[in-house]
């Protein structure tokens, strides 16, 4: 499910890089919709929300925090590169480290603008990773349209959840959630677009010469 159309890709990035443009320069001149947004983000909490809403979107939260990150993607890994997808697997792990320093920089660089919260949600951020993988490398390998569509389903849903209770978090606001996802997205396309041209080419190495791509 890699978007390979150069077209729609420069369309997507132009739109997260303008959105996340956006952002920055809203906070940076106070713009009253961001702030009021995260009050309203920040006087929601946890403790608010019935039980059985904050335990079921806590298990998909896991998944975008260091350690759940680590298993899942690791696991991707491994199987990418048991299965003969090595240029893919080899893709994967360069974009996360690629995509790790650009969050690790830019946060670092902008969390001043909203203290003490960090500007990009680290969870949101790898949860859009995440399910960006899995649909891109697990979801095409199910044949049956059907229970394609119920996982593509089950995974959005679980995508949503995780978000949601990153957003109740104390640490979570509106702004830095929208953040972590719009340069989730931009890290993404970016990505997909030095796959879909290095792919050919990195095929020509020994090391690759028999992988799927």
């Amino acid at each position: 499910m890699l978007i390979r159309n150069q077209r729609t890709q420069r369309i997507l990035l132009i739109l997260s890089t303008l959105g996340l443009g956006w952002l920055i320069f809203g906070h940076l001149l106070h713009v009253p919709l961001l702030n009021m947004l995260d009050t309203l983000s920040q006087s929601l909490t946890i403790e608010q929300v019935p039980s059985i809403f904050a335990w079921l979107t806590f298990i998909p939260y896991l998944f975008g925090h260091p350690f759940g990150t680590l298993v899942i993607f690791t696991t991707l890994l491994f199987c990418l590169w048991g299965f003969k997808y090595k240029i893919p697997a080899a893709w994967l792990a360069l974009s996360l480290l690629a995509s790790e320093v650009v969050l690790l920089i830019a946060d670092l660089l902008l969390t001043g603008l909203t203290q003490p919260h960090h500007f990009f949600n680290h969870t949101v951020f790898w949860l859009t990773w995440l399910y960006s993988s899995l649909a891109i490398f697990v979801l095409p390998e199910i044949k049956r349209w059907r229970l394609r569509l119920l996982n593509q389903l089950l995974l959005l849903v679980t995508w949503l959840a995780g978000i949601s209770h990153a957003l109740l978090t104390p640490a979570g606001t509106f702004t830095n959630c929208l953040a972590g996802w719009w340069l989730a997205l931009v890290c993404l396309t970016l990505a997909e677009h030095w796959y879909i041209k290095g792919a050919p080419w990195a095929s020509r190495f020994n090391g690759f010469h028999n992988s799927w791509y």
